[in-house]
Formats: C-alpha cells, structure tokens, sequence
C-alpha cells in the first residue's frame, strides 16, 4: 500500500494488531502514486525468512487527489500477475468517479473488495459498506462479529444510505465546483499557502504560520475549521451551499487583509 493511504496512516495498525498483517509502505508522490516497478519490488520471494505478499491495497481519491484509472487497472494487472488479491479504499471513491464522468463501478471492475464510505460527501448519517464476492462478505461478516463491529436494527442506516446512493452521487460535482471557486478566492492571499495541482475533488489543503489565529477567527462566525500546527484540510460537503461558500470567503480573506 501506499505510505499515504489511509489504512496505513490513520488505522492504528489495525490491520497488524487485529488481522497480524505485515505492512508494506511504497513511497507515493505529491498526489498518492506509486508505480509498476515499486510494486513489483515489493513483492517478497517465497522464502521462509521474509512475510507472504498477499494483497494489494490501493486508495482513490487520496487526500483528494483522483488515481488516473489507467494506472490503476496497471496495478490491479500487475497484481494480478504476481498472484495477489486486490483491495481498493473507496471512502471517496464516488467523487473519483463524477470527476472522471465515470460509473463507478468503472473504476473498480477488476478489484477483490471495495469499501465505501456513505457518511462523507453523500450524505448519509453514518455508515461504510463492504463490496466483494459473497464468499468474501459472508467471511467478512464472521469477522465483524468476532470484533464486536455489528449493529442491532441496522434497516433505518441501510435505507440511508440507499438514498444517498440513489440521490446524493451526482451533486458530488457541486462540492468539486465550489472547491475551486475556493481555490481561486484565496490563491494570491500574502501568507496563505496551497498547492493548486492538489485541488482535483473537494479538498483544499492550506498552510499559514497564523492558521491557530484564523482558526480562532473563524470560530467566532460560527465556521468550524480544523487545525494541526500550521496546517488544516478544507473538504467542501453537501451542507456547504453558495451562500456559505460566499462567508467562508469573505472571513478568511477579511482575516489576512487585517494581519
């Protein structure tokens, strides 16, 4: 996988803890890639020192950025060829696919198993869904069980999330839309800092010394804005209309013109 993805990142080694999986981390560019060869050489030879390759995890949209779909049916192929199963962190996956014009099923045809997320730019209250042959979901399901992880009169999230899948997907293209309005109202602001290439779906990454104080300043607007250090990741959602868009402009370049 990806040093990146979020399995690896932002999991707490569940995969490790929980399933005694052994990691492999290929090192990924500015927008989540990796290649062929990293691939290949990732692979362990059979020999009793190293662990068994198994898998290979893959990630679209990471942090935002869209996967090309050539490059990832190269993976899945070259996978493939060394024996591997394929497993693809689809949490954002329906926003890869309104980017590119493409069903979603497009962008995963030859994958093992699919998350996805329905709580995220869909809509829905909560819940991800497990997508894989039905050997596959019956095992994960024991699973889930033996973890503790299933739910009592889950039909109400189930009819949820159906809407959200049945109404929600399309509208994804309105978040992209004003991600790049965003984009193009704050670029230029002295002290403010992202990388436009970055700003494919509906994030927008930004870094600024004084990010704690914008922070701040914004909370006093009632716009709620997550920091780390220096750093915060805008994702633009259904809840976020025209008008929301226009004050969340409005505050953050009123907040720079001031310092």
């Amino acid at each position: 996988m990806g040093e990146q993805y979020h399995i690896h990142c932002d999991e707490a080694a569940g995969v490790a803890v929980l399933g005694s999986v052994a990691m492999h981390a290929l090192t990924t560019d500015l927008y989540g890639r990796f290649d062929l060869e990293q691939l290949s050489a990732a692979v362990k030879p059979n020999d009793y020192h190293q662990p068994i390759t198994r898998l290979l995890c893959l990630e679209n949209t990471v942090s935002g950025c869209i996967q090309e779909q050539s490059h990832i049916d190269a993976l899945v192929e070259r996978a493939q060829y060394h024996g591997l199963s394929t497993h693809m962190d689809g949490a954002r996956l329906m926003n890869a696919a309104v980017a590119q014009n493409l069903p979603p099923a497009r962008l995963v045809q030859s994958i093992d198993t699919v998350s996805v997320c329905l709580s995220k730019g869909l809509g829905a209250p909560l819940g991800s869904v497990l997508v894989g042959s039905q050997v596959i979901v019956e095992r994960a399901r024991r699973l889930r069980k033996m973890l503790g992880g299933g739910m009592r009169q889950a039909g109400i999230i189930a009819a949820a999330g159906r809407y959200a899948l049945q109404h929600n997907l399309d509208r994804l293209a309105q978040d992209h839309r004003r991600t790049q309005e965003l984009a193009s109202a704050l670029e230029g602001i002295k002290g403010l800092h992202f990388d436009r290439s970055r700003v494919q779906t509906n994030m927008l990454f930004l870094q600024s010394v004084q990010m704690p104080a914008l922070a701040d300043h914004l909370a006093l607007q009632g716009i709620a804005l997550t920091v780390t250090g220096h750093n915060t990741r805008v994702v633009l959602h259904m809840d976020i209309d025209d008008e929301a868009l226009k004050q969340i402009i409005a505050s953050i370049q009123g907040f720079f013109n001031a310092h």
